[in-house]
């Protein structure tokens, strides 16, 4: 029995005898420097860089890029590994044909860069092409190249890049996105149906053999052996029928690369999730009471940590398997259950291929397509239109993964009234926005519609509001429209005597926006009238005439511009009510000509600052 090395005050740690040297991060070969890369994601892959041009460049490149995929760096998978370094090879490649080409990192020039960026911006889009130019200063940045780049490539790596996509990318309407779905799920059906007849068929030959005829029996005893081997037939003919008639056979128990395309759309599009993170899905889980499934799933980020994020997902009754993530998880599962017992897949993939290109044979032909890597081809142009989709602007439909996992953001988001902190489930709010909501026209419809009617509630509770203080001081309000503007036609239009009709008629009686009838003796309170000219336009003593308009329409633009200063709650509270009465109960009773001409003269101060007082910024 072995103890266990304990520490503490004055034990220190056990440490291994003898010395202990790291790997070197670059080797050097006959053919140049390699780069030995180890990710987290458990794939590898020796780079190197004795392909590339410029040898003059090789030794620093291959010290800089190892550092951007040691344990340390940035690039802990191996797709963005390779992606790197396609980005590499591009960017010396150019180098290799500029005028003046450098033929060391201590001549490269900003001129360089900006005519790289050039470059890839005549194939790529405006993000792609910054896509690539920010690796190339990543890996300028590393040492040992940063050490020996001139001053004005150093302060080109310092540069602020605005990003290019001012917009997410768009997800597919509600029409496109049902219609994708329904294609998925008519193709989760017959592979469905297709593996459990073969299951079922062979299940029969083992139990009651007896009650087939020669033919199903002749069929069926070749099912069973591969469903207990994994091993499909190999017939001596002609190669092209042989492999035909092998798919077709192996069809009928497993999963086959062509099944993988409509159930990762309904994986992305039921769980909310990349399609990186549904390719490496593990078969391990935990069942919640039979009503969940719980699943470590795989969330990428830059850099070591945080790649794991536990999900919970309702699985939902069997009627819909195809509609929950739950659901969809369970049944990749089961679908790939006869082919991983022979792959040991770790993951619910697991397919079968004629092994004949990959040269492999028996049960090898069972494997996980995405082990190796997830950039896998998997024919997605061609499943929409073997399907006939097409987008709401009657074009053949393209199916993209990313716009996918776009629509089912933008799916969740509505489903919770548009709450991002609810909504933001494997992202941040920020992220989540920028990148799947923001200028995405599903999103701005919804939000529109949304922005509408709470608009209208609020319009109509202000106007109710108006109404309701108006009727408990006097009931009605005193506009006079429609030209009369003598004092005999004051009098009578607003239901005053003479003396009254003629201080108005001078202005003597007004206040902030409108005149007074009563200030002597207001209706909200004893004695003279105390409260706010806002108040003026619920109150029976309220005149309103031709002149009062252009001050009116000069409050409408203030009380705007203060709507975009203070929270709409508080404005509406605060103004709703005195906007409302002006909007609907004011300016309906002039005509179109009288506002114009009243537009053309308003005041461009329109007091509320003055009337108002000081005020406490929200």
């Amino acid at each position: 029995m072995t103890a266990t090395a304990l520490t503490g005050p004055g034990r220190p740690s056990a440490l291994p005898a003898g010395w202990y040297a790291p790997p070197p991060a670059v080797r050097e070969e006959d053919a140049g420097p390699e780069i030995a890369f180890a990710g987290d994601d458990g794939r590898t892959r020796v780079f190197h860089a004795g392909e590339l041009a410029l040898p003059g460049w090789r030794g620093p490149v291959a010290a800089a890029f190892a550092a951007r995929v040691s344990a340390a760096g940035g690039l802990r998978t191996l797709a963005s590994a390779e992606g790197a370094w396609q980005t590499t090879r591009r960017f010396l490649h150019y180098l290799s044909v500029s005028q003046p080409s450098p033929a060391a990192p201590g001549e490269l020039t900003a001129a360089h860069l900006d005519g790289f960026h050039a470059d890839r911006a005549r194939t790529l889009t405006g993000s792609g092409a910054l896509g690539e130019l920010r690796r190339v200063l990543h890996l300028l940045g590393q040492k040992p190249l940063k050490g020996v780049l001139a001053p004005d490539v150093l302060d080109y790596l310092g540069r602020r890049w605005p990003d290019p996509r001012k917009d997410g990318v768009p997800g597919y309407s509600d029409g496109e996105l049902t219609r994708i779905l329904a294609a998925a799920r008519s193709d989760a059906v017959a592979i469905c149906d297709r593996i459990e007849a073969g299951k079922k068929l062979a299940d029969r030959y083992r139990n009651a053999p007896g009650t087939m005829t020669a033919a199903e029996q002749l069929r069926a005893r070749e099912l069973a052996e591969m469903a207990e081997t994994g091993i499909v037939p190999h017939p001596e003919g002609v190669l092209t029928e042989v492999l035909h008639w092998r798919s077709e056979l192996a069809q009928r128990l497993f999963l086959t690369i062509q099944d993988i395309v409509p159930l990762l759309v309904l994986a992305v599009a039921l769980t909310g999730r990349n399609v990186e993170t549904v390719k490496e899905l593990p078969a391990r889980h935990r069942l919640l009471d039979g009503k969940a499934v719980e699943v470590t799933a795989v969330k990428r980020r830059r850099g070591a940590g945080r790649w794991h994020d536990q999900a919970t997902w309702e699985i939902g009754p069997p009627s819909r398997r195809l509609h929950t993530p739950g659901g969809i998880y369970l049944l990749l599962l089961r679908l790939s259950a006869s082919s991983r017992a022979f792959s040991g897949s770790a993951t619910i993939w697991s397919v079968w291929r004629n092994g004949n290109r990959a040269g492999v044979t028996g049960t090898a032909e069972h494997w996980d397509p995405f082990a190796g890597t997830l950039r896998v081809p998997l024919r997605l142009a061609g499943w929409a239109p073997r399907h006939d989709l097409h987008g709401d602007d009657g074009r053949p439909l393209k199916l993209d993964m990313n716009r996918l996992r776009t629509s089912a953001e933008v799916r969740r988001t509505r489903q919770i009234g548009g709450h991002l902190p609810s909504a933001a489930r494997t992202n941040t709010m920020q992220t989540l926005w920028s990148s799947y909501l923001r200028g995405d026209p599903v999103v701005t419809a919804w939000a529109e519609e949304v922005l509408d009617e709470a608009f209208a509630d609020a319009e109509r509770a202000a106007l109710e509001a108006h109404q309701r203080a108006l009727a408990g001081h006097s009931g009605t309000l005193r506009i006079v429209a429609g030209g009369n503007d003598s004092t005999g036609d004051l009098a009578a239009v607003a239901g005053v005597d003479e003396a009254t009709a003629r201080k108005a008629s001078e202005g003597k009686l007004d206040t902030g926006w409108t005149a007074c009838t009563g200030h002597e003796h207001g209706p909200w309170n004893t004695g003279p009238c105390a409260v706010s000219f806002l108040d003026c336009f619920h109150c029976g003593n309220c005149l309103i005439t031709r002149d009062h308009l252009p001050r009116l329409l000069a409050l409408l633009d203030a009380l705007e511009q203060r709507r975009q200063e203070m929270p709409l709650p508080a404005w509406w509270q605060r103004y709703g009510p005195a906007w409302a009465a002006i909007r609907h109960q004011v300016l309906p009773e002039f005509s179109p000509a009288e506002v114009k001409a009243s537009e053309a003269v308003k005041p461009n101060d329109a007091l509320l600052d003055l009337i108002e007082g000081p005020r406490q910024e929200s």
